[in-house]
């Protein structure tokens, strides 16, 4: 399941099996689960960091620019 931590400093997405108490980045019980529009967005950022791997892989040479 996807999660969203409700602390304001934190709003951490994530996604772990079962019953989660905590976030895992900052540690606040204040979790929900993610929306619909919360869980298209961590599924899009995912492919991206997938992509991103892949790309890594395929051109180990190449810089690759974050912005």
């Amino acid at each position: 399941m996807i999660y969203t931590c409700l602390n304001p400093d934190c709003r951490f997405m994530f996604d772990l099996p079962g019953h989660v108490e905590n976030c895992p980045d900052c540690g606040s019980d204040q979790l929900r689960p993610a929306t619909r529009a919360e869980r298209e967005e961590f599924d899009r950022f995912q492919e991206e960091l997938k992509l991103e791997e892949q790309e890594k892989k395929e051109n180990p040479d190449s810089a690759t620019h974050i912005a």
